[in-house]
């Protein structure tokens, strides 16, 4: 009699907990999805492009206020462009975590909320696609690819409050000669694996992973190997 008491308080102790666990993670969704960056550049040569898949995770904070989440944790690399004579193009990550395509591709309103990831894990599926029109990243490249110090802007893209509007600073045709120029960004929901292909083209960048491009830690002047840092080309 004792042992059915124990075992009926254990099943009730048990249920409650499972229960718990239930309703937790109905009211706590978390997500991981996996999406293809594909940067297309015009040149004279043709259309030159590039692609590296990148994972965004989310998950709801202890108390989830609306439209605001905690901030998702991103895996992946910088978008490579080869355009043979004329240089390689390099798509940056951002600092933002939400800056880095998936939100710009499908936009939702508190994408990292609890109800933004219940849209999300319901709506995005692999082969959907969508064009990255704002909050796009810089483009960058190196006089010489051996050297971190010679990285120079080609494009960037801010939001001015002043202009209230994006403000774009283009270098495409300057740097890389007449009729080149950014023709578009899609990103597509995939299933495949993260890419890790980035240190086969910058050897040096593991050196510079947890530093500044120039190699120190303290940024002290504006220029782009002493602002950037080696986690704009990776993550993860």
């Amino acid at each position: 009699m004792k042992v059915k008491k124990i075992s009926m308080k254990f099943l009730i102790f048990f249920g409650l907990l499972i229960g718990s666990l239930v309703l937790w993670n109905a009211n706590h969704p978390s997500g991981t999805w996996r999406y293809k960056v594909t940067v297309e550049i015009e040149t004279p040569e043709g259309v030159k492009s590039g692609s590296a898949i990148r994972q965004l995770s989310l998950g709801t904070p202890l108390i989830d206020f609306p439209d605001v989440g905690n901030p998702a944790s991103i895996k992946g690399e910088a978008v490579v462009v080869d355009l043979g004579k004329r240089g390689i193009v390099f798509a940056l990550l951002s600092d933002q975590s939400w800056q880095n395509g998936l939100y710009q591709a499908f936009p939702t309103k508190g994408p990292s909320s609890a109800q933004g990831i219940l849209h999300y894990k319901k709506t995005l599926k692999p082969g959907m696609k969508g064009t990255w029109e704002e909050w796009r990243p810089r483009f960058v490249m190196f006089k010489d690819i051996k050297d971190p110090k010679s990285i120079t802007l080609i494009y960037s893209q801010s939001y001015s409050r002043e202009a209230r509007g994006f403000v774009t600073e283009d270098h495409f045709t300057e740097l890389l000669g007449e009729g080149a120029e950014l023709k578009q960004i899609t990103v597509e929901i995939t299933d495949e694996p993260v890419t890790w292909a980035i240190e086969k083209i910058l050897p040096w960048l593991p050196e510079v992973l947890m530093s500044n491009i120039d190699g120190t830690s303290v940024s002290m002047k504006n220029d782009l190997s002493n602002t950037l840092h080696g986690g704009h080309f990776k993550k993860g």
